[in-house]
Parts: C-alpha cells; sequence; structure tokens
C-alpha cells in the first residue's frame, strides 16, 4: 500500500523509485544531491526517539526514566559493551540511548547505501539500492509486485 501509487494491487518499479526519490528528497535537507551522516543522522533522531521511549518504558520498573543495570541487566550487558554508557555512571540516560541507537543506525545506513565509501548517499547510489529491492521482490521478473 505505501508503494502502490495507483491503487492497482501491484507495485511497479517505477512507483517503487518515484517512492525512493520522494524518500532521498526528504533526507536530503540541503538539496546537494547526497545525503551526509549529519542528514542521515538528523532523520534517525526521529525514528530512534520513538524506539528509546519504548525501551525505557518496557525496562525502567522503578518509572525513574532511566534504565539501571539492576533493571536491566541483559539490555545493560549489550549497550554497554556497545559504549552508550558514555559518563560510565552504570546508568544509561534516556540521552545516552538516543546518541547511541543513532550513532547505529546512521552507522548501518551508511555502510548498506554508500557504494562508493566516500561517506555520502547519491541520489544514484539511493535509487540503486531500491531498485535491487524491488528485483528480490519481482520474482518472476514481470516489472510488477503484487497480483
Amino acid at each position: 500500500n505505501r508503494f502502490d501509487q495507483n491503487s492497482d494491487s501491484q507495485v511497479t518499479l517505477a512507483e517503487i523509485q518515484s517512492a525512493s526519490q520522494t524518500k532521498f528528497s526528504s533526507l536530503d535537507a540541503d538539496a546537494n544531491g547526497s545525503i551526509s551522516s549529519i542528514e542521515l543522522s538528523a532523520a534517525n533522531i526521529v525514528t530512534v526517539a520513538d524506539r528509546v521511549t519504548k525501551i525505557i518504558s518496557k525496562e525502567d520498573n522503578d518509572g525513574d526514566g532511566s534504565i539501571t543495570t539492576s533493571e536491566a541487566y541483559q539490555l545493560v550487558n549489550r549497550v554497554i559493551a556497545g559504549g552508550s554508557d558514555t559518563d560510565s555512571n552504570g546508568v544509561i540516560s534516556n540521552a545516552e540511548l538516543s546518541l547511541h541507537l543513532v550513532t547505529m543506525q546512521t552507522n548501518g545506513q551508511l555502510w548498506a547505501l554508500d557504494t562508493d565509501k566516500n561517506g555520502s548517499i547519491s541520489s544514484a547510489e539511493y535509487d540503486i539500492t531500491s531498485s535491487s529491492q524491488f528485483k528480490k521482490l519481482d520474482i518472476d521478473g514481470n516489472g510488477i509486485v503484487g497480483d
């Protein structure tokens, strides 16, 4: 539904490419034709905020807005090992967890999309990735995903 622009229950490569360009344009804040790590981080801050809220509410048993090692031993081990307890006080604050998740997400996206490894994602790199994903879904190779 997200990609099916004409609501015909089929998704064409053109619809995927159009959606890809729309998404790329929304991420390319300075409209210079490439997505920098700064632009990607800014976009990820919004999505990570929701994830952090969910993690904190799930793991924060005493309701103080932070996760202590006694409240989330397994989570703390995973996250501290990843370097998110930046002030080394044994407590991961909302800000520390947000920064850690944004950094992880941004680095992962750059690794996957920045095919020439120059530190930014060009429109062409973004299009190649979306076209590649479409081709994986278009099992019969007819240029349509759907009925």
